[in-house]
């Protein structure tokens, strides 16, 4: 079991795995074209991806917090995928809009 956790840097549409955690096999500790690379990654189940978009969207536009389940892989592209919990928090800065999220998946 462990936690995935990753920055979310809205602005420049990167995620970052941050260090000290567990991470992705075969995924850059930088991915760029966050959201949209996700699906060309595999990351997410195809059939899951519109609500994990959607829930994307919403952090993207000021949410403070948004979460579902969702299938994803977290071993490899390869890996089958396991039903987790997803968790954003938004990071507002001192004007008040948010440019940053953290994203993180507990897991067993």
């Amino acid at each position: 079991s462990g936690i995935f956790a990753w920055e979310y840097d809205i602005e420049n549409h990167c995620a970052y795995q941050l260090k000290g955690m567990k991470h992705m096999k075969g995924i850059s500790n930088v991915v760029r074209n966050f959201p949209d690379c996700v699906e060309k990654l595999g990351i997410v189940y195809p059939d899951d991806l519109d609500g994990f978009m959607r829930m994307i969207a919403r952090v993207e536009q000021g949410s403070a917090e948004e979460e579902g389940c969702f299938r994803i892989r977290l071993r490899d592209k390869n890996a089958e995928y396991d039903t987790l919990h997803v968790k954003y928090i938004a990071i507002p800065e001192t004007d008040g809009k948010t440019r940053r999220a953290v994203g993180v998946v507990m897991y067993s």
